[in-house]
């Protein structure tokens, strides 16, 4: 089962932002999944659940991070998770990651700066993908950073594991990234 988070307040991030990512779930891995807000994730979701996806909010709607402790088992989590937008400033504060006022709102390049089963597919080093965030984070210790943009880091991955983040938006024009991420 795969486990969908929505990081968003308000409506319209559901259907911007989560419902998207449920399309290409259901497209390649099946009805198998749950939607739910992040506030109301409980043991049982987490047990149960295969892989986490932790969908992205609009810009302006980053509540989540103030909730930040509601994420503390991302951890101890020890199967795959992939954070979109906001849910890679999640994954990265979990660990301790500062936060960094960086805007980016359009197709932006991302150069590959690792190689990594995430990118299988790719066709060159430079790819295009849709970003829009009003803020980045640093990298958290313990991660690498696979990829990024002239303004910040775009991917990070937890060493020794399969927990991602990108800040980049692959439910716009990347559904290849979240294919990939689902063939772990």
């Amino acid at each position: 089962m795969i486990l969908i988070l929505d990081t968003g307040s308000v409506l319209l991030s559901h259907s911007e932002f989560v419902s998207p990512v449920l399309d290409i779930v259901v497209d390649v891995a099946g009805p198998d999944c749950i939607i739910k807000h992040y506030s109301n994730v409980i043991e049982e979701d987490l047990s149960c659940a295969d892989k986490v996806i932790i969908c992205g909010c609009p810009v302006a709607d980053d509540k989540f991070c103030d909730d930040l402790g509601m994420f503390s088992w991302v951890r101890g989590f020890d199967k795959p998770i992939l954070g979109i937008c906001a849910g890679m400033q999640i994954i990265a504060g979990v660990y301790g990651a500062n936060f960094v006022d960086i805007s980016e709102i359009g197709m932006t390049k991302i150069k590959i700066l690792k190689k990594d089963k995430l990118f299988f597919g790719a066709n060159s080093s430079l790819f295009e993908m849709y970003c829009v965030h009003g803020k980045s984070v640093d990298v958290p210790k313990g991660f690498d950073a696979l990829a990024e943009s002239d303004k910040c880091v775009e991917c990070i991955k937890k060493k020794g594991s399969n927990v991602y983040g990108v800040m980049f938006h692959p439910e716009v024009r990347g559904r290849w990234i979240i294919e990939n991420f689902l063939g772990l």
